[in-house]
C-alpha cells in the first residue's frame, strides 16, 4: 500500500490533505503537535490515518515520525505542511529566541526530515 507523511495534518490543509490521500486508497501518518485533531481524523478513516503525534521543529520529534514509518516501510509522498507565520511584529521586538523558533519549524523541520527519511523515499516525492 502507497504511504505518505503529512505534517500539520491535524488542520486545515494538512488536514484536506490527509484525507483525500486516504479517500484514494493510501496509508498516511498525520503529524502534528496536537493530539486531538489527529485522533479525530483518524476516527474518520479508520485503517487508513495513522495519527503521530510530534514537532517536527524537535529531534525528538523527527526521530518520533521516522520510527512511525519504520524502516520496512516506502513512502511515496513527504508533504511539509507545518509552519508557523510566528513571529509577526515590529523588527525592533525581534528575539534571538523567537527567530530560531521560527527557523526551527520552517525551515529545520523540513530539511532534517527529509534527510532522516531519505531512505523511505526512494522513487518517493517531497
Amino acid at each position: 500500500m502507497d504511504m505518505a507523511v503529512v505534517t500539520g495534518g491535524g488542520t486545515g490543509i494538512g488536514r484536506a490533505l490527509c484525507s483525500i490521500l486516504a479517500e484514494r486508497g493510501m496509508s498516511v501518518l498525520a503529524v502534528g503537535r496536537r493530539a486531538e485533531p489527529l485522533h479525530v481524523l483518524a476516527t474518520e478513516f479508520p485503517g487508513r490515518v495513522e495519527p503521530v503525534v510530534a514537532d517536527v521543529a524537535t529531534p525528538a520529534g523527527r526521530e518520533t515520525i521516522a520510527s512511525a514509518v519504520g524502516t520496512g516501510r516506502q513512502l511515496r509522498f513527504l508533504v511539509h505542511n507545518a509552519g508557523t507565520i510566528a513571529p509577526i511584529g515590529l523588527l525592533q521586538a525581534l528575539t534571538p529566541e523567537a527567530l530560531r523558533d521560527h527557523l526551527a519549524t520552517n525551515l529545520e523541520g523540513p530539511l532534517f526530515l527529509s534527510q532522516r527519511l531519505l531512505p523511505q523515499l526512494s522513487g518517493g516525492r517531497i
